[in-house]
C-alpha cells in the first residue's frame, strides 16, 4: 500500500498553481473541491481515496449521500457553494486541485476513480498540455530583387533592364549633326551672314 498523501505538499502545489493564493487560501480551495469529488463517488470509492489522503485531509471528506456521477458543472456549482466564492474562482480552484490531487494518487487507484467519474470531470483530471507553437514562417521573397545590381530597394524596374525616356525634341542626343549651323566646318559663311546681319544686308534704322 503506499504512503498517503503529504498534505502540507499538495497545499504548498495548489497554492504555486493558483495565482497569488496564499497557503490558507489554497488550503480552503482543496477542503472545498475534496467532499465534492467525494459525493461523486460510490461508498467503496469514495473510502479507498479516504485512505489514500490519510488522516488530515481525509478527515474533511465529511460527503453527502451518493447520488450518482454528476458532471462537471455540478461539480463546480458545489465547490462554489463550499468554498464561498464566485463561480470563476471554484472552477479554476477545482481544477487545480483535482490535476495536483490525481497527479499525487497512485495510478492504480488514480485510473479506477477516473474510470468510475462522469466523463467531463474526468477530462479535469490531466494537466491541460501545451502544444508546441506554430513553426515560424519566412516571409516570401518579392517578386522583384533588392540590390545595387538590379535597382533600388522597393523598384519593381532595375535598372540593368529599365530603359531611358526618349530625348526631347531638338536634343543634342537625336542630332545627327547637333551643332551643325554654328561649327566652322559645316557652316556655310560668317554667322553674321547666316543670321542676315551683315554690313551688306544690315537695314538702317
Amino acid at each position: 500500500m503506499s504512503e498517503p498523501i503529504d498534505d502540507r505538499a499538495l497545499v504548498s502545489r495548489v497554492a504555486a498553481r493558483i495565482g497569488g493564493a496564499s497557503a490558507s487560501d489554497a488550503r480552503r480551495a482543496v477542503t472545498a473541491t475534496l467532499p465534492v469529488l467525494a459525493e461523486s463517488l460510490a461508498p467503496r470509492d469514495r473510502d479507498a481515496l479516504r485512505a489514500a489522503l490519510g488522516p488530515s485531509l481525509g478527515g474533511s471528506l465529511h460527503a453527502g449521500p451518493y447520488a450518482g456521477a454528476f458532471d462537471a458543472d455540478e461539480l463546480f456549482a458545489r465547490v462554489t457553494k463550499r468554498e464561498h466564492v464566485t463561480g470563476g474562482f471554484a472552477r479554476e480552484h477545482a481544477e487545480v486541485v483535482l490535476v495536483e490531487l490525481f497527479a499525487a494518487l497512485a495510478p492504480e487507484l488514480r485510473s479506477h476513480l477516473a474510470r468510475e467519474l462522469h466523463p467531463s470531470v474526468a477530462a479535469l483530471l490531466a494537466p491541460p498540455a501545451h502544444g508546441e507553437p506554430p513553426p515560424h514562417e519566412h516571409p516570401a521573397p518579392p517578386a522583384f530583387a533588392h540590390s545595387l545590381a538590379t535597382g533600388r530597394q522597393g523598384s519593381a524596374n532595375p535598372l540593368a533592364t529599365a530603359a531611358p525616356p526618349g530625348a526631347q525634341s531638338h536634343s543634342v542626343v537625336r542630332e545627327d549633326n547637333p551643332h551643325a549651323d554654328s561649327k566652322m566646318s559645316s557652316a556655310s559663311g560668317l554667322t553674321q551672314e547666316r543670321l542676315e546681319e551683315s554690313l551688306a544686308t544690315t537695314r538702317r534704322s
